[in-house]
């Protein structure tokens, strides 16, 4: 989907070239760098996620494209919500709102997915495996988000490392459910 590149783009447009020349300059920004590196990876992660929840469909059903359009505003977010979260590492309001953007990045594609869900159920079909994977890992995923969100007020920090730990859980389940398909012949 191209407004998913376009998001991608604006993030590192958003990242601004060192002062200096030297390696300095680029310690300097790591924290930037850092968020940057986390939120492409978390975009291309849901950018796959909404690649798997849609691949069934020759046509889009209607109400699908207006949860897309909600699960797209919580995405479009996250170029603002990473900058400031690498610029003020240790501000809480900068962290929560950059686990949150995350959260409602998580819910709006929950969402998504429950209205494909119900795209089957009324078309009397069955619901593909790799929808009800997608749905437990979301759900989960909502979950410790939250706890998440609440403990970036404790400590700073958490809400990107939070962030950075679940992306190492879904791409490790991601690479784990690929070789299960490849395995099952899928």
């Amino acid at each position: 989907m191209g407004v998913i590149a376009i998001i991608m783009t604006i993030m590192v447009l958003e990242l601004k070239t060192p002062v200096s020349g030297g390696w300095q300059g680029l310690l300097d920004n790591k924290f930037i760098l850092i968020s940057y590196v986390v939120s492409f990876t978390g975009t291309y992660y849901f950018w796959t996620v909404h690649h798997e929840l849609f691949k069934y469909f020759k046509v889009v059903p209607i109400n699908s494209v207006w949860l897309n359009a909600v699960y797209l505003l919580m995405l479009s977010l996250l170029p603002f919500t990473t900058s400031w979260v690498g610029e003020h590492l240790m501000a809480a309001p900068a962290e929560f709102s950059y686990a949150v953007n995350f959260l409602l990045i998580t819910l709006a594609t929950l969402w998504l997915e429950v209205g494909i869900r119900q795209e089957f159920e009324r078309k009397g079909q069955p619901l593909p495996i790799a929808v009800k994977r997608t749905s437990k890992s979301l759900k989960w995923t909502v979950c410790v988000n939250v706890v998440c969100c609440a403990l970036t007020f404790l400590w700073a920090p958490i809400g990107l490392i939070s962030v950075m730990v679940m992306l190492v859980v879904w791409i490790a389940n991601s690479v784990v459910r690929s070789r299960q398909s490849v395995e099952e012949g899928g």
